[in-house]
């Protein structure tokens, strides 16, 4: 259906939920791959709040695939997003969003990662 749109926003959307859909049912690699495609249109689009979360999601099917320094990297990069995040929203906004508990759940998961 989102493809029916032609809003960038709504594909990339919808392929950022189908990666985290695809990691839950064990579909590491075809999560990776989705994860990947939304991130680059992410980042083309300057979408760094989905970018993050598409990078993390990437990990974690780095992770799931026994890849753990792809899945390292990919979790610095997600970190990496989330700082230019608060750069560009200023503080309040930024501790508003990250606040959420979906999102203070995926940055808990995030800083798993990237403990030593």
């Amino acid at each position: 259906m989102a493809n029916g749109t032609a809003d960038p926003q709504l594909i990339y959307g919808a392929l950022l939920t189908s990666a985290e859909a695809m990691l839950v049912n064990s579909e590491a690699q075809a999560a990776l791959e989705v994860a990947l495609r939304a991130q680059q249109s992410f980042a083309r689009y300057g979408k760094q709040d989905s970018e993050w979360r598409a990078w993390l999601i990437a990990a974690h099917a780095s992770q799931q695939l026994g890849k753990n320094s792809v899945a390292r990297e990919y979790a610095l990069n997600a970190d990496a997003r989330l700082s230019d995040l608060a750069q560009r929203w200023g503080s309040g906004a930024y501790s508003s969003y990250i606040a959420r508990p979906d999102r203070a759940q995926l940055r808990n998961e995030l800083n798993d990662f990237l403990k030593p």
